[in-house]
């Protein structure tokens, strides 16, 4: 896949994330679901995505993972007290 093709293709899944109305996680082994506010996931998925976008142009170097997750949280967080 092109590089532009791979920028759309997460372009398009951050804008289906930003219009999450519910998002449930569920352990296929137990069957037990998890409600998670869709506000703070939503935000978490499209900060992964801009990370993600910002890798496949060249926009920032490969860091630390633990550095580039703490980094996604802080920024999800921050954008879900605002939105909140």
């Amino acid at each position: 896949m092109l590089r532009k093709n791979i920028v759309k293709q997460l372009r398009e899944v951050a804008d289906t994330a930003r219009k999450l109305q519910e998002f449930n996680l569920e352990n296929i082994e137990t069957g037990e679901r998890i409600e998670i506010d869709p506000v703070i996931a939503k935000h978490l998925i499209t900060s992964t995505l801009a990370y993600a976008v910002l890798l496949v142009n060249g926009k920032t170097k490969r860091k630390d993972p633990d550095d580039v997750i703490a980094s996604i949280i802080a920024t999800a967080c921050m954008r879900y007290a605002d939105e909140k």
